[in-house]
């Protein structure tokens, strides 16, 4: 995924939080949103790995954003089953390209993009590690 899909996901995101309130209603709460993401980050900080400080800090922005919308989300676990890199990776870029269509507030809506944004380089690097080509997906 280049830098320009990753800003045009964003954009379309952006479009769609002025949708209507019947169709706000139906989708889950930005808090909701946030506490899934959080836990995802915390799972893949605990696999420990090359990008654990990056998930780390990805799950502290997180829980600012969730911290002003006046929830807290629970302590993160300590161990997680270990994943592949690249499929660990993956399965994050999937989970905040859910979010981006989910989340509502623009400030949290461009957290999220910017994550996103990063779990794209944590791929692209974990696949040339795996001496693969870093620009296709899975």
């Amino acid at each position: 995924m280049t830098r320009r899909h990753l800003i045009a996901l964003a954009a379309l995101a952006l479009a769609r939080a002025g949708g209507s309130a019947s169709a706000v209603a139906a989708e889950p709460d930005d808090a909701e949103v946030l506490l899934r993401l959080i836990a995802r980050e915390d799972t893949a900080a605990a696999q420990g790995g090359a990008f654990a400080a990056d998930e780390q800090d990805h799950a502290r922005a997180l829980r600012a954003l969730l911290d002003a919308l006046g929830r807290v989300a629970p302590p993160g676990s300590d161990s997680a089953p270990a994943q592949d890199a690249v499929a660990l990776e993956s399965s994050l870029i999937e989970e905040y390209r859910t979010a981006l269509g989910e989340l509502r507030d623009p400030g949290i809506l461009r957290t999220a993009a910017t994550i996103l944004a990063s779990h794209s380089q944590h791929r692209a690097r974990a696949r040339v590690e795996a001496d693969l080509d870093p620009f296709t997906s899975d």
